[in-house]
């Protein structure tokens, strides 16, 4: 790290394959992931082959803006990214890495995904990022308020027809599934990108299989791809 890394960070941004990305506050692991390329590596090979190009991008837990650079790269300026991130702490790294890279198409939205009904919800932030969640919390964990959205709610507010799903938000996923009752949600996705992970709601264990189950049920859609956690489905 103090021999190469941290050499190659200049006033706390990174030069990766597809932009600058600010790392600012972030630890000397997530600083390394990032120089070797393999932060979130699967999840972009995936998208850098599969993601279609023809309509909006939602994208469920931004975190560092990683896999927003990549979404970014593959489409047009004119094309929308609403990405959602419900860590308050990395929302300064995105608004960095969206002015370094001059993504006016990028609509940064500091919410979590959530339907339990109220407006703002306890969100666990970690101190490295990796493990920041709305639903697991360590000694590593702080406790923030943070407001709520729903996919409906998002969808309405900026006006969003079809879209494409890139999603790697900790198993909030499970909410829209259970939960979501707008149809238009389901209907005018055309595809899932996404990270599955075992999760555990309303006191309920749901596998990764169980979840690729409902999103084909939901959405009406079919795998097109699978290797470990990252899942992509089409209509």
């Amino acid at each position: 790290y103090r021999l190469l890394v941290k050499k190659s960070i200049k006033q706390g941004i990174i030069k990766t394959v597809d932009g600058f990305l600010s790392v600012k506050n972030q630890s000397p692991y997530i600083q390394s992931l990032i120089f070797w390329n393999v932060y979130e590596n699967p999840e972009r090979r995936a998208i850098r082959k599969f993601m279609k190009k023809d309509a909006p991008i939602i994208e469920l837990g931004a975190s560092l803006g990683m896999v927003t650079l990549t979404v970014n790269k593959l489409v047009n300026r004119e094309q929308k990214i609403y990405s959602v991130e419900a860590n308050p702490k990395l929302i300064p790294n995105l608004l960095e890495t969206k002015e370094l890279n001059k993504l006016e198409n990028l609509e940064i939205v500091n919410c979590a995904l959530d339907y339990s009904g109220h407006s703002t919800v306890s969100f666990n932030v970690d101190s490295d990022n990796l493990g920041s969640s709305k639903y697991s919390a360590s000694e590593n964990t702080q406790k923030v308020s943070v407001s709520t959205i729903q996919m409906h709610e998002l969808i309405t507010r900026y006006s969003i027809g079809d879209y494409i799903l890139v999603s790697d938000c900790e198993g909030a996923e499970v909410e829209i599934l259970i939960s979501e009752n707008n149809n238009e949600v389901f209907k005018n996705c055309k595809q899932i990108l996404i990270e599955l992970h075992q999760t555990v709601y309303k006191n309920q264990t749901y596998s990764q299989q169980r979840l690729a189950e409902l999103i084909i049920a939901k959405f009406n859609m079919h795998i097109v791809y699978q290797s470990g956690n990252i899942w992509v489905f089409e209509k």
